[in-house]
């Protein structure tokens, strides 16, 4: 008999994420590399991927994701936000990849991080994203920007930053928050890109 279908995500989950591991893993940082040979292709980090750190709290891998965690956000405070793209080859912003549209994925993983340890680093960190936030904040919402190195900002703040970048400084800040005192046997879903958690039996 062929194993609930759970079973098989899950090992194929595990193959893909020790993959990663042992192919895409230098350093802190994990970046693109050739299907085929395995050789760096891409040295950059991305800003989708502060989501990463968060993940392998969820699956336990804490010290692995604690030490991207911090290279991820030792670099915004370096440069104050993420851009989009950030070359680890010469150490600097990639060129037509300067912008900060407000993306989630960074807070996402301090969010898990602070959910995972209890250390309040985590929370210092939430608050150096806050203060940044902070600094782009206009009379009709926060505005992104076009370019991180000079500060330029663009007439446009995505929904994703309410729906998910605002969600989870909540929940990073907010310890009474419904979400953190569910009982053990009730699970959650979260629903991205408009900010529902349901709760169910």
């Amino acid at each position: 008999m062929a194993p609930p279908p759970v079973y098989r995500y899950l090992a194929l989950f595990h193959d893909a994420y020790h993959a990663a591991l042992k192919q895409l893993k230098h350093g802190s940082w994990y970046v693109d590399v050739h299907m085929s040979t395995g050789q760096v292709t891409w040295p950059l980090f991305n800003s989708l991927q502060g989501f990463w750190p968060g993940l392998q709290m969820m699956i336990g891998e804490f010290e692995l994701g604690i030490d991207t965690l911090r290279a991820h956000h030792a670099l915004w405070k370096r440069l104050g936000f993420h851009p989009e793209g950030f070359n680890l080859a010469s150490m600097g912003i990639q060129p037509g990849q300067k912008g900060y549209p407000l993306r989630p994925e960074h807070v996402e993983s301090l969010f898990y991080a602070h959910r995972a340890t209890k250390q309040d680093a985590w929370l210092d960190a939430g608050k150096d994203v806050l203060r940044a936030l902070q600094s782009l904040r206009v009379p009709c919402g926060v505005a992104a920007l076009s370019d991180v190195s000079n500060r330029t900002m663009e007439d446009n703040m995505e929904s994703f930053f309410l729906s998910e970048t605002t969600k989870y400084l909540w929940l990073l800040f907010d310890d009474d928050d419904a979400f953190h005192h569910c009982r053990p046997y009730l699970s959650f879903l979260f629903i991205i890109y408009v900010s529902i958690v349901f709760c169910y039996l």
